[in-house]
């Protein structure tokens, strides 16, 4: 049975690392290799983490002050004016470069 000591957040840096903190004990994830620790109450490099997604996701960014989606317009801008999510100028790809991720257009800018 998952209790308050399986509670881990995560929180993030920065330069977009991340560190898991064990919210129950106030004490960070950390370590090397297969010898990994949760007795860290400060975050070091040892605690820092890059989350790599194995895949490029698609997805369709929404503007919720507006209730628009958002879509490329002349192959050169990105608007938040349309009702429906719809064709592959609405389109966006979460990609992942060094330790960020950058989000691409359908015309691959």
């Amino acid at each position: 049975e998952v209790g308050g000591d399986q509670t881990f957040f995560f929180k993030v840096q920065d330069d977009g690392r991340i560190a898991i903190l064990n919210v129950a004990h106030n004490r960070y994830v950390g370590g090397m290799g297969d010898s990994l620790t949760g007795y860290d109450q400060t975050v070091g490099e040892a605690n820092l983490y890059v989350v790599q997604l194995a895949i490029h996701p698609q997805l369709n960014l929404r503007n919720v002050n507006r209730d628009r989606y958002c879509h490329l317009v002349d192959e050169q801008e990105v608007r938040c004016d349309e009702e429906i999510a719809w064709g592959y100028d609405a389109m966006f790809i979460l990609e992942f470069h060094g330790s960020k991720y950058a989000i691409r257009t359908a015309n691959n800018k």
